[in-house]
């Protein structure tokens, strides 16, 4: 789903209407009372939410996506941690800005919830995965279409993450305080490099199957990041130095500045060799291990006969 206003398709529609635009009636059959005040929410540059409403004065924040979207999980928690620890941020803006022209009123001073839409289905996978999220009322919603010869009519169907087939993630296999150390990590990040850290977290997680993600704390004084372990065994680091990313791999001195897309892709070229080779070195010494050497009696290295052969 993309970043349209959800409320109408027609032109000339109004994004803060009072509910009159099938889209928000069809919300309104899971969120009773909702009203779509604001959009294109950001802090720093950088988008919290789609679309903002109200709920009896509670904000709620609304994040359009594609169900299968690998970026779908890291917005999802940025925008819980933005309403866990900005609630009074959000609630001073609600109450000062004027959509159309009017001031809004009743806004409560509530941690706001935080409301996933889609056109396209959510896989099982990210489903178990937001289970792992500190959001207990987090909403999962798929926008369906019904037409007939008389017309056209939408409806949302809600996931329920717990008891619809979806089973509440165990700490086995979902690693939730890696994720939430992951997402507190890039809510730090100025505006500059959010989107290249997000990045940069994301494709390193996808380096080897179980790879656990932990917050790591500076040293000597500076500033704290993450660490990324396999079996057990460290991998790299990652820290935010002076208006930019910088990386290590695991038992090397040696810094990798990150600024862009261009370095990402740099350092995960270093970071797939170095992984391939301790995997390969790994595998060379466990072979080994398994090698009778059988001392054996001096003999030359040529027969006499292509001795013989050399010479002539």
């Amino acid at each position: 789903m993309t970043n349209d206003d959800p409320r109408a398709s027609e032109p000339g529609a109004d994004p803060l209407g009072e509910g009159g635009d099938p889209t928000e009636r069809a919300l309104g059959a899971h969120l009773p009372g909702l009203r779509l005040v604001d959009r294109d929410l950001c802090i720093d540059g950088r988008t919290v939410a789609d679309f903002v409403g109200l709920i009896e004065g509670r904000p709620v924040l609304f994040l359009a996506m594609e169900g299968d979207s690998e970026q779908a999980l890291l917005r999802t928690g940025d925008a819980v941690d933005f309403a866990l620890r900005h609630a009074d941020v959000l609630w001073a803006h609600l109450r000062g800005v004027s959509p159309g022209g009017e001031r809004l009123s009743g806004v409560c001073h509530e941690t706001a919830r935080t409301v996933l839409l889609s056109d396209t289905p959510f896989s099982a996978s990210l489903l178990e995965r937001l289970c792992g999220l500190d959001a207990p009322d987090l909403l999962v919603l798929q926008r369906r279409s019904l037409v007939s010869e008389a017309g056209r009519s939408e409806f949302f169907v809600a996931y329920d993450l717990h008891r619809r087939g979806v089973p509440a993630p165990s700490p086995a296999t979902v690693p939730a305080p890696g994720l939430g150390d992951a997402q507190r990590f890039l809510a730090t990040l100025p505006a500059a490099l959010a989107e290249t850290g997000g990045d940069l977290v994301e494709r390193i997680g996808r380096v080897e199957e179980g790879l656990e993600c932990r917050a790591e704390d500076g040293a000597d004084g500076g500033p704290g990041g993450l660490a990324w372990f396999v079996e057990g065994e460290p991998l790299c680091s990652l820290t935010a130095v002076d208006g930019h990313l910088e990386a290590r791999l695991a038992g090397t001195d040696v810094p990798h500045s990150i600024r862009t897309r261009a370095g990402v892709d740099v350092f995960l070229d270093w970071l797939l060799a170095f992984h391939l080779e301790r995997v390969d070195t790994s595998a060379d010494l466990g072979e080994l291990e398994d090698v009778e050497l059988v001392p054996r009696a001096p003999a030359p290295i040529l027969t006499p006969e292509e001795i013989e052969a050399f010479r002539d």
